[in-house]
């Protein structure tokens, strides 16, 4: 299948993102700081070119279906977006630590419980060789998605798609 993006384009686009996200803060009335950036705001930013990507390529290939964001799994575990019936866990820069691998593996059991069919993981790269690993051990090399690499989109979106079939 033919996709809309490219690796460097989704890359290119959540830079630009990111630069207008932190410039529009600065402009809230409410803000009093010397930049407009704080935790967590890269990874929403990261999530959000994700999802906006994906209902681009969804649009273009007809595929009509129901997206959700941040669904709770049970507990305090959380799963970043639903696309018909798969699970979608998108990484900014892969895991932080080796606690984040059965943190992981745990959401693929809450989500599998739950009737989701699949739980799939976009990131734009992991260059930590211990943490890819357990990213490809967690989600398998047909769910793990590492953009940094050539094709990883057009990997990414088929599998969706099949998924949603």
């Amino acid at each position: 299948m033919m996709t809309e993006f490219k690796e460097s384009q989704i890359k290119d686009l959540f830079q630009s993102n990111q630069s207008q996200a932190k410039e529009l803060l600065t402009k809230l009335p409410i803000f009093c700081g010397e930049k407009g950036d704080f935790s967590g705001l890269r990874g929403w930013v990261f999530e959000k070119t994700i999802q906006y990507c994906i209902r681009r390529e969804l649009k273009t290939q007809g595929v009509m279906v129901t997206l959700q964001e941040q669904i709770n799994l049970g507990g305090r575990s959380r799963v970043d977006l639903i696309v018909g019936e798969t699970a979608i866990e998108i990484k900014l820069r892969g895991l932080f630590s080796g606690n984040s691998i059965a943190r992981y593996r745990k959401c693929k059991a809450l989500a599998k419980k739950q009737g989701y069919s699949d739980y799939i993981c976009p990131t734009l790269g992991e260059t930590y060789e211990p943490y890819r690993d357990g990213m490809i051990g967690v989600f398998g090399t047909e769910s793990a998605f590492f953009l940094d690499a050539p094709g990883e989109w057009a990997r990414f979106m088929n599998r969706l798609i099949q998924s949603l079939r």
